[in-house]
């Protein structure tokens, strides 16, 4: 049997307008015995506040809904990411959902997802990275829609890592620790490749910029397209590690995960920092969350997901409050995570 409003202040000789109040509307406003009266009737007689009810009196849904590709081919998502988006919105009362969906889905207006035909949370977080279907972009685009860009690179209503500084800062914490001669790996990197995640661009542009600023020549390390026929998607750091001792490089900044590199190191007989004590003799760093454990550790310039989650909240809630006028990108910083790991490079 669904419990009214009506039933608890039958229990407690109260107005219904009182017991509204209290459970979903000015609590403050009564003295504190009222209020512990109604809320022990309330749980004894199993009452469950009706959100639908509620989000028709407030016109909200106390909702927002992160949108998806189904086929993950456009998304990904940290868990870190995802852990921070719910606490953050918790922190306001607000509830996550997540919406997956097609690119058929997108393309015709009749079988749009309803999410986009109708009004179910009160904003949108979009999470696709790449190749945006055009139809998403036009249903968001609307104002009547407040939404926010995670990892994107626009101008306005997008939070995202500021990648550009960070590969920067990651190339400088090298060339402080002495090394000159330093690669830049990321095996299916193409210059100037739109279909890549901005963020490939961005990092590679800020080693550039780091290596131009010491004055000293940037190197590429990426796959030939013989590499990519025979499916060989590391054979660039095993020619790099076969090359002389006094020509090849002391240390890599490596787009993301740097694994393959540490393995091709260790099998060209240089100590890599798998232990985190102990003579090192060839540099390494990446980008991550601050993981540690695994097959090894390494030095990185941290992605900060959880203020990116905090930055889309409140820029959400900006938009929902007044979605006009476009609200300028944010971007966050990057922090040295385990410089210990990164030592000088051994004389050749």
């Amino acid at each position: 049997m669904t419990i009214r409003l009506k039933d608890i202040a039958a229990k407690v000789g109260l107005s219904t307008a009182t017991v509204s109040q209290i459970l979903n509307g000015r609590p403050l406003a009564f003295n504190a015995v009222t209020r512990e009266r109604v809320l022990t009737a309330a749980r004894e007689l199993g009452y469950r506040r009706n959100a639908a009810a509620s989000a028709i009196k407030r016109g909200s849904f106390g909702a927002v809904a992160l949108v998806q590709d189904a086929l993950m081919r456009r998304s990904t998502l940290d868990p870190t990411l995802l852990q921070a988006l719910h606490d953050a919105l918790s922190e306001h009362d607000l509830h996550l959902m997540v919406a997956f969906y097609r690119d058929e889905d997108l393309a015709v207006p009749q079988r749009a997802p309803k999410l986009l035909r109708e009004t179910l949370a009160d904003g949108l977080l979009i999470n696709y990275h790449v190749d945006l279907p055009a139809a998403l972009r036009v249903l968001v685009d609307d104002p009547s829609v407040p939404a926010v860009w995670l990892n994107l690179d626009l101008p306005n209503n997008a939070v995202r890592p500021d990648d550009l500084h960070m590969a920067q800062q990651a190339t400088e914490a090298l060339l402080e620790r002495g090394h000159r001669r330093i690669a830049y790996g990321d095996p299916t990197f193409t210059v100037g490749a739109e279909w890549l995640h901005y963020s490939r661009q961005h990092r590679y542009r800020g080693y550039v910029d780091a290596m131009t600023a010491a004055g000293l020549q940037a190197r590429l390390l990426t796959q030939t397209a013989e590499d990519n026929a025979r499916r060989d998607h590391f054979a660039c750091f095993h020619r790099m590690f076969a090359e002389p001792v006094a020509e090849r490089p002391t240390a890599v900044v490596c787009y993301g995960y740097p694994g393959a590199i540490a393995q091709a190191a260790e099998l060209a007989g240089l100590h890599y920092a798998r232990e985190w004590l102990g003579p090192r003799d060839f540099g390494l760093i990446g980008f991550g969350d601050g993981y540690r454990g695994g097959d090894f550790e390494f030095a990185q310039v941290g992605i900060d997901w959880s203020g990116i989650a905090v930055a889309a909240v409140d820029m959400l809630r900006q938009r929902i409050a007044d979605p006009l006028p476009p609200r300028p990108t944010v971007l966050l910083p990057g922090r040295l995570l385990h410089p210990e790991l990164l030592s000088p490079p051994v004389k050749s």
